[in-house]
């Protein structure tokens, strides 16, 4: 079975450029399958060794009818190759639909978060809503996700299947639980529905208490240059610019060890607007270094984080709960090493052969 993956990119910068790649390396060790990847965002190094072809509609939500029909033209040989079609991200469903119609190919969609509902808002939601409905399966990370879809498009509920997130490729060693330093860490983007905000907040509750704590920010900042503004002019304000480290943009390993000697990860993530948290892949990534996890109730982090087992799910807001949590966890070692090492057990439950066998399984489903 050929299987073509379309996406905005391939790497590691990003949750949708992660899920392009460890999607494609997973099915591409799958005995009976065969695999090629299209992508839009040639700019990284890594986009450039993975990709087979480059795309160019699924740049922008309001996709350009003249990018469609360019795509469409141009790579005809590779859509008419492929069995299936998989369209990775929510900005790859439109080419991926036209392509699947055109050349009669086996749709299959993925939704992540936010864009599968701001998809259906825009000027050119009608190609959103059309592929949504012409998709054999959609396969939604969390199961917040495909309720927020389902409500919006209830027709479509039934084809919606919940695959989560992993965070390994395969099996492999467990990394050994690190020591933890003095610091929590906050992994993404500086943007309001990471929830960088209450994390600081909750942390100036323990610097007043006589905490000796820091956190570290990981992650580029938000284009939201009004919300960076007023986060900085808050740390200035409550004068703990010595307690916060603001890392921007780090390496891979660098990021790790951050994470792995971290006391506790933090994703306090936020509903704003339509704006959620369509999983919280940095939960995963801090179980798999046996580091405990903090995240939001009503958003995907529902699915990322067993609650009291692998880590806390707390109400969205809720600073003084989120600080109580902190608390625990610098003053309880033995309870973050316990929940860290169970949050690595749950990390090591399922991984992206799970899901490629699942992504499989749904591509032959019905005899198709």
């Amino acid at each position: 079975m050929n299987i073509l993956i379309v996406g905005t990119r391939a790497d590691q910068r990003d949750g949708w450029g992660k899920y392009c790649s460890m999607l494609r390396m997973a099915l591409s060790q799958r005995a009976n399958i065969e695999t090629k990847l299209a992508i839009s965002n040639l700019s990284a190094k890594t986009d450039l060794e993975n990709s087979d072809f480059q795309i160019r509609s699924n740049r922008r939500l309001n996709v350009r009818r003249r990018d469609l029909i360019v795509d469409l033209i141009r790579n005809w040989q590779q859509w008419r190759a492929a069995d299936v079609i998989v369209a990775a991200d929510e900005l790859s469903a439109p080419v991926c639909a036209l392509a699947a119609l055109l050349f009669k190919k086996r749709l299959m969609l993925v939704i992540h978060g936010t864009y599968a509902i701001r998809c259906l808002d825009c000027k050119k939601s009608m190609l959103y809503r059309q592929a949504f409905s012409a998709a054999a399966s959609i396969i939604s990370v969390s199961n917040y996700t495909k309720a927020r879809l389902s409500v919006r498009l209830p027709q479509i509920s039934e084809k919606i299947h919940v695959v989560p997130l992993a965070a390994l490729p395969s099996p492999i060693s467990r990394p050994s639980q690190q020591l933890a330093e003095n610091h929590f860490c906050v992994v993404g983007g500086l943007k309001p529905r990471k929830g960088v905000m209450r994390a600081i907040k909750s942390l100036e509750i323990l610097i007043r208490k006589g905490q000796d704590v820091r956190l570290v920010v990981v992650g580029e900042q938000s284009h939201n240059d009004s919300y960076v503004k007023k986060v900085m002019d808050y740390v200035a304000n409550a004068d703990i610019s010595d307690h916060i480290t603001f890392s921007g943009f780090v390496s891979e390993n660098e990021k790790n060890h951050i994470v792995a000697t971290s006391i506790a990860n933090l994703l306090p993530s936020e509903n704003v607007g339509d704006a959620f948290e369509g999983f919280g892949f940095v939960h995963l990534e801090a179980g798999l270094l046996a580091v405990p996890t903090i995240g939001s109730l009503n958003c995907g982090n529902e699915d990322a984080i067993r609650n009291g087992e692998t880590g806390f799910l707390l109400e969205q807001g809720d600073v003084q709960g989120l600080a109580k949590c902190m608390d625990d966890f610098v003053t309880d070692n033995e309870l973050r090493n316990r929940i860290g090492l169970l949050a690595q057990d749950f990390v090591f439950g399922w991984t992206w052969q799970d899901i490629a066998a699942e992504f499989e399984r749904l591509a032959t489903i019905d005899g198709k």
